[in-house]
């Protein structure tokens, strides 16, 4: 009974969950398809687990049990891969990903002894993969964060199955095993992490849905590098970030180019707002004076760098260097005399 209400509970999360971030998905949310898949499978696999036990002559169920296992790793690995800053198209390729859970089948028909050890091992390989992606991505941190605690937790459900496993010799039904009742207790856990992420921080399920404003643009890849490259040159050249009232429009039009075009380069390629960037090249002119002109005051070379504000400088200047302007140029002149 207890593993019924549990099964029950959880089903019932994750198929909620699943309808959300179909249709969520459906709004251009192209990563969501796949978190939508992964929960949908644990829900089908747990929906599927009650209806054998409670019917007889559904040993199919067991077989596609099976597959649905197979089809997590690679639900999980394809979510954390379509969900960075940078949206990218769904791909054929993407069907590839099905072959393990065909094999799965195939073994368990053939060479069953060995099924265990072959989901242990796709499951861990997918969840290795998604680490992986997730080290070498441009993932934002807070999704980092999120995706790291669903891999740690499926890798508990990897474990605990294992013992699942093995109580199934003992048991004369798999639910019947304590580990199946702690099993599903984990996979409850992941049911309340990922419902209560999305009811708060739904932009971190997928990073690419707190950017919309730059959905409809025309700017591509080659075209931000490019821009980039023409802005750099610009602010190494004219510095115009040296003047105090400088904003985007502005800047914009200099460069020739949209503001929106401008603001969405400054934020691929150098991760940050316009307002954070300008700021950032005043902060890096102003320590370059600091080093080289020693008597020149403090003061003078804030206003000269473009900041107006005594308070902001010093913000800004210590977000950078990690210390106050004062303290710096201090240091700089130590470097000298030794």
């Amino acid at each position: 009974m207890v593993s019924a209400a549990l099964e029950a509970a959880v089903v019932a999360q994750l198929a909620l969950f699943t309808l959300y971030a179909f249709v969520s998905a459906h709004k251009g949310v192209g990563a969501l398809y796949f978190l939508a898949a992964l929960t949908g499978l644990i829900s089908f696999m747990l929906a599927g687990n009650f209806l054998a036990a409670q019917l007889s002559g559904l040993d199919f169920v067991n077989t596609l049990n099976i597959a649905l296992e197979l089809l997590v790793g690679p639900a999980l690995f394809l979510y954390v891969y379509y969900a960075q800053p940078e949206p990218q198209p769904l791909k054929k390729r993407d069907a590839f990903h099905v072959v393990p859970a065909l094999l799965g089948v195939t073994i368990r028909f053939s060479v069953i002894d060995f099924l265990d050890i072959y989901i242990a091992a796709v499951l861990i390989a997918y969840l290795t993969a998604s680490g992986w992606l997730l080290k070498r991505g441009e993932h934002t941190l807070p999704f980092i964060r999120f995706s790291g605690g669903l891999i740690g937790l499926f890798a508990v459900v990897l474990g605990l199955r294992f013992f699942v496993a093995a109580d199934a010799a003992i048991y004369s039904s798999f639910r019947e095993s304590e580990w199946y009742l702690i099993l599903l207790g984990a996979i409850l856990i992941i049911a309340c992490l990922i419902l209560f992420v999305s009811l708060q921080w739904p932009e971190i399920l997928n990073p690419v849905s707190h950017t919309p404003k730059y959905a409809l643009s025309s700017l591509h890849k080659e075209g931000i590098q490019e821009l980039a490259t023409k802005l750099r040159d610009m602010i190494d050249c004219e510095q115009p970030h040296l003047r105090a009232d400088l904003s985007l429009d502005e800047l914009a039009q200099e460069l020739s180019v949209r503001p929106r075009d401008l603001s969405q380069t400054i934020n691929s390629m150098f991760g940050m707002n316009f307002s954070a960037f300008i700021n950032s090249e005043r902060v890096k002119a102003a320590a370059s004076r600091l080093r080289t002109a020693s008597a020149e005051p403090i003061k003078s070379i804030m206003y000269d760098s473009g900041f107006s504000s005594k308070t902001a400088f010093n913000l800004e200047f210590k977000k950078v260097f990690g210390v106050t302007p004062s303290q710096y140029r201090n240091a700089a002149r130590q470097d000298e005399n030794t």
